[in-house]
C-alpha cells in the first residue's frame, strides 16, 4: 500500500484521517504543520501528502507551493480544507495541489479520493 503524509493543526482530524487511511492498508505519518511537512518530506518519499488549508507557521498552500517549485515533486497533494470558497480553491489549484476536500468529510469519499490520486 502508500506511504501517506497529512499535516493538520487539528489533531482530531490528523487522527480520523490516519485512522481510516490506515485502516486501508497504507502507513500514514502525521504533522501538525506545513513546515514539519517539508522536514519530513526531506528525508522520506511518500506516494500522497495531505494538508489543511489553514495551519499556523505554514499553511497548506505555502507549503505546496514550495513542494512544487523548490523541490519540483510531482507527488499528489490533497488540500483538506473547511474554507472552500472559490477564490481559496484557485490559489490552491494555482499553488499546485492534485484536488481538493472539503471538512467536514465522510470517510468513504476521503478513501475514494486518495484511491483517485494514487492510482494517478
Amino acid at each position: 500500500m502508500a506511504s501517506i503524509l497529512v499535516a493538520d493543526d487539528d489533531a482530531d482530524i490528523r487522527d480520523l484521517v490516519e485512522l481510516v487511511l490506515s485502516a486501508d492498508g497504507h502507513e500514514v505519518e502525521t504533522v501538525p504543520n506545513g513546515a514539519e511537512a517539508l522536514d519530513r518530506l526531506n528525508g522520506e518519499s511518500f506516494d500522497l501528502v495531505c494538508l489543511d488549508y489553514s495551519m499556523p507557521v505554514m499553511d497548506g498552500i505555502d507549503a505546496t507551493r514550495v513542494i512544487r517549485a523548490d523541490r519540483g515533486q510531482d507527488v499528489p497533494i490533497l488540500l483538506l480544507t473547511a474554507s472552500a470558497s472559490s477564490t481559496d480553491l484557485v490559489r490552491a489549484h494555482r499553488a499546485g495541489i492534485s484536488a481538493y476536500m472539503a471538512k467536514p468529510f465522510q470517510p468513504s469519499r476521503l478513501r475514494e479520493q486518495v484511491s483517485q490520486l494514487l492510482e494517478g
